[in-house]
Parts: structure tokens; C-alpha cells; sequence
């Protein structure tokens, strides 16, 4: 009938809602007692420490991926500039002599 189909539904999610309480309970009873044996102090001491490691450690490639970003800026720049005032063209020229009096 009816009425039993709609209670059947109705069983459904209140399964699973007993079953995310049952779950919540029992993680609220693993943090009071590790809370009260001293384990969560430990845990999250650790992890603190992890992530401060791990944030150091992510810090120095950054700080060296800019330092080499940096580096590229300036040799594109002292490119451009040596190419629009000649001297680009001089040492390059000067080079390809060297070069062919080496030979």
C-alpha cells in the first residue's frame, strides 16, 4: 500500500541519519578521550611541526624560482637593450671573428 511504501522511504533516511549520529558520537568520544590521555595534544603538536617543515621546505623553491625569474627579467632586458643600441650586434660580431681566427 500506500502508506507502507511511504514509511519504507521514510525508513531510509532516518537509518541514515541514525547511522551519521552513531558516527558523530563516536568521533566526539575518540577526541575526548584523546583529548584527556594527552594523544590529541601529540597528534597536533606533530602536526604543526609537519606543516611548519613542510612550508619551510616549500619556501626555499619558491625564493629560488623567483631569484631565477628575477635573473631571466634582467637578461632579457640587458637583450633588449643591447640589441637596440648596437652592442648586441658588436659583441656577436666580434665573437663570430674570434671564431673564425681561432679556426
Amino acid at each position: 500500500t500506500l502508506k507502507e511504501q511511504e514509511s519504507a522511504a521514510s525508513q531510509v533516511p532516518k537509518a541514515k541519519e541514525d547511522k551519521i549520529a552513531l558516527l558523530r558520537a563516536q568521533a566526539a568520544q575518540s577526541l575526548l578521550k584523546a583529548s584527556q590521555d594527552g594523544t590529541l595534544a601529540e597528534v597536533l603538536a606533530e602536526t604543526s611541526t609537519l606543516k611548519e617543515q613542510e612550508s619551510a621546505a616549500s619556501q626555499v623553491p619558491k625564493a629560488k624560482e623567483d631569484k631565477i625569474a628575477l635573473l631571466r627579467a634582467q637578461a632579457a632586458q640587458s637583450l633588449l637593450k643591447a640589441s637596440q643600441d648596437g652592442t648586441l650586434a658588436e659583441v656577436l660580431a666580434e665573437t663570430s671573428t674570434l671564431k673564425e681566427q681561432e679556426s
